[in-house]
């Protein structure tokens, strides 16, 4: 970008800015030109800190960034949240470039899009400029504004919709500024406010964000081979999860069902209806422990295409709240049965699926202490909130189902 391009920038922003000030304009013009004639005498330029080389900003001034964390759940949650921004913001800008850990499983994950992925290493960096930086773990954020290098009768709608999050911010900075640690007060805000998992993203509603179907779809390929060469074409068969994937630092969470309910389960189902082949599903052996009576273990044995087509094709889907649920959802599924524990149905579930929690324990405890994930916190009757959920009580709601 040259002088004259950067020149026009200033006058663009002072404009606006002071539009009845124009001494003041004229004033800050003057010390900008004046700093400016500094930078050109002694050639001001960048450099790369590892190679020394000399670079210039690149202006992606059409476009948006996100930075998104989190397990395949969130991601999902999270695209489907900057689908709606996208279709909102289609007269103004032309995509959203997305920063991620694993860009081999999101781009997996979406196939060809609207939405660039590259690694999160590249994101916010000085060497490219978007309109704005968003980083979302529930609620986006943004973190760099560039929207004053534009005139100020442009981008009406994105400027609508920053004037509103920035709001939301000062209002709410303790549930922005620090997830996963808050939370537990960010759900407790949402349900307070009727909003689910899938609409947390969606500050005040503006985006109108439906609480059951998603509008980001993932991308599925070839699901009728896949289901033949795994043997389940033409087959009844039934899916189940016991297990969180590689982005939760606890294998044997609090989340997971208790795994000799899940042997008993297991049995149920198979002597009242042996028609059905029962699938056992998971990240890998080391974070999912197996499950006694299945028909197919298929846990780590999948890539994540495969797993798509298992999930999207299975006549029922057994596990606990994570990302396989929101997966099976995403791709417009059936039914799964969802058995909750420390986290919250009423937040996380879907309404057409079968949530299963009890009131064995008094309140939900996602996020009361780092730890809740690793240990239950009720001292008096540990893991109550799963262990009070009965095989058979499951099973007459899997009964409801199959018949």
């Amino acid at each position: 970008m040259n002088y004259f391009d950067k020149l026009q920038q200033k006058v663009n922003k002072y404009k606006s800015l002071y539009s009845n000030k124009y001494k003041k304009a004229a004033i800050k013009l003057l010390w900008w030109n004046l700093c400016k004639l500094f930078d050109f005498k002694s050639n001001k330029q960048k450099f790369d800190p590892i190679t020394n080389e000399p670079y210039e900003i690149e202006y992606r001034l059409d476009r948006l960034s996100f930075f998104i964390t989190g397990g395949i759940g969130d991601i999902l949650i999270n695209l489907n949240y900057c689908s709606y921004l996208l279709d909102y913001l289609k007269d103004e800008i032309k995509t959203i470039d997305i920063f991620v850990k694993n860009t081999k499983l999101v781009k997996e994950l979406i196939g060809e899009s609207v939405f660039n992925i590259y690694h999160k290493d590249e994101w916010n960096q000085d060497r490219v400029a978007y309109l704005l930086d968003f980083k979302i773990d529930r609620f986006p954020l943004i973190v760099k504004n560039n929207l004053v290098l534009l005139p100020s009768n442009v981008n009406l709608k994105l400027k609508k919709l920053v004037k509103l999050y920035e709001e939301f911010y000062r209002i709410n900075g303790k549930i922005v500024y620090d997830p996963p640690k808050i939370d537990s007060l960010s759900i407790q805000y949402s349900i307070i406010n009727n909003q689910n998992r899938l609409q947390q993203p969606d500050i005040y509603g503006f985006l109108n964000i439906d609480r059951n179907n998603y509008k980001f779809l993932p991308a599925l390929s070839d699901d009728e081979k896949v289901l033949k060469d795994l043997k389940l074409a033409d087959t009844k068969f039934i899916t189940l999860n016991r297990g969180v994937d590689g982005t939760n630092p606890q294998s044997e969470s609090t989340k997971l069902y208790p795994l000799e309910y899940y042997d008993e389960l297991v049995t149920l189902i198979k002597t009242a209806f042996p028609e059905y082949k029962i699938v056992q599903l998971g990240v890998s052996t080391d974070r999912c422990q197996l499950i006694k009576g299945t028909d197919l273990n298929l846990v780590g044995k999948t890539t994540l295409n495969q797993l798509k087509a298992i999930l999207k094709n299975s006549m029922l889907h057994i596990d606990g709240e994570g990302g396989m649920v929101h997966l099976r959802k995403s791709l417009e599924g059936g039914v799964s049965v969802v058995i909750f524990g420390p986290t919250s149905a009423d937040f996380y579930g879907y309404s057409d699926n079968v949530n299963i929690s009890s009131s064995a324990c008094p309140l939900t405890c996602e996020w009361i202490n780092n730890k809740w994930a690793s240990y239950c916190i009720n001292k008096n009757n540990n893991h109550i909130c799963m262990k009070s959920i009965k095989p058979n009580s499951i099973f007459e709601e899997i009964k409801k189902i199959l018949k």
